[in-house]
């Protein structure tokens, strides 16, 4: 690992069954890996934290921070795509002041709950010169509105306080999957988080995060459905599906569609996405037909998965790289391969507050 003794950028990604913690240091204006580590969490992670379990995940943190040797004890989380609310509002022009407070109504009308809450972030989108024509047809203000209950990022921010930790920002985990798996790339990706508990489905056109979306089904469903089908039990169903993955993409077909009624459903639910974002007709972004599915998550269930999505939907789709554009040892290149999809919001997280 790097020995850089300049203060690094850490990034902890508190997922719904495991945590990860990346530390980039800079080498010529590139993040530069320094450590990076994960551990088991202690429960299912969700948005309604008791005292006990802020207690115990701050424990489990505070233990891998120590095992992984980090430098630097500030820290950029993410709070989980399920605990924000996240929607691109349209406003007639007005001024600054009245549109703030037009936004902190839209905000209490959207999430049924007092401004005083709510903790709101906004933004007003902005268009590229191409797009004055269609801004003078549509002269409406799009505003970016991300917002969560107050007591939740409370909560987040006690595990970090309690772990030792200085938390120097909190955002969303799409804007981290933008910043790890897209960068610059202004053209229409959907990225795919297939995580255990969850799965995550972002619409990403000009860096924005138009669409995201959650349901509950992940790499654990797919565990219990192969405890249903094949009459074994949960290790059994984990070592099952290392052993499908190391299997041949053919015969990885093959098991996809016997399971096609498990698969369906994430095709079913990234098609209903792509149609969300097909609905919007938006002056501020580029509005491009959907060029690309990324997969990525600790849980992208099969090798053979992104094939399954691409002869389905129609639209090229590829395993992410979040480590492409980060320095890091060469001999660690084959298990970074392996582990990146794991690492991905973490890695954004990291990058947040380098320039």
């Amino acid at each position: 690992m790097a020995t850089n003794k300049s203060a690094g950028f850490l990034g902890i990604d508190l997922g719904s069954a495991e945590i990860k913690l990346v530390e980039f240091h800079i080498e010529n204006k590139r993040p530069k890996l320094y450590t990076y580590g994960s551990v088991a969490a202690p429960f299912s992670i969700n948005n309604d934290l008791s005292d006990k379990e802020v207690d115990e995940l701050a424990k489990r943190l505070k233990l891998l921070v120590e095992k992984s040797r980090c430098q630097s004890k500030h820290v950029c989380a993410a709070l989980p795509n399920f605990a924000v609310f996240n929607a691109v509002v349209s406003f007639p022009p007005m001024k600054r002041g009245d549109l703030e407070r037009a936004v902190q109504w839209e905000a209490k009308k959207l999430m049924n709950l007092p401004v005083e809450e709510i903790r709101l972030e906004w933004q007003v989108l902005e268009g590229g010169k191409k797009d004055k024509e269609a801004q003078s047809k549509n002269p409406f203000v799009n505003v970016l509105l991300l917002a969560a209950p107050v007591k939740t990022v409370e909560r987040y921010g006690e595990v970090f306080e309690k772990a030792g930790l200085d938390l120097i920002g909190i955002e969303t985990e799409a804007f981290a999957l933008e910043r790890a798996l897209i960068g610059n790339d202004p053209s229409a990706i959907l990225i795919v988080d297939v995580g255990g508990e969850t799965c995550d489905m972002i619409v990403v056109s000009s860096g924005i995060p138009l669409v995201n979306r959650s349901i509950q089904v992940g790499g654990v469903s797919f565990s219990k459905e192969l405890v249903r089908r094949l009459g074994i039990d949960t290790p059994e169903a984990e070592q099952v599906k290392r052993d499908l993955a190391a299997l041949p993409k053919d015969a990885q077909n093959g098991i996809i569609r016997e399971f096609d009624g498990f698969f369906g459903q994430f095709v079913n639910e990234i098609r209903f996405s792509m149609d969300l974002y097909e609905k919007q007709k938006l002056s501020y972004a580029r509005m491009d037909a959907i060029e690309k599915i990324i997969l990525t998550g600790g849980s992208s269930l099969l090798p053979a998965f992104g094939q399954y999505l691409d002869n389905t939907l129609g639209v090229k789709t590829f395993l992410g790289d979040p480590w492409a554009r980060v320095i890091y040892p060469n001999e660690l290149k084959a298990l970074l391969q392996e582990i990146g999809p794991r690492f991905s919001v973490a890695i954004g997280l990291a990058m947040k507050n380098i320039r």
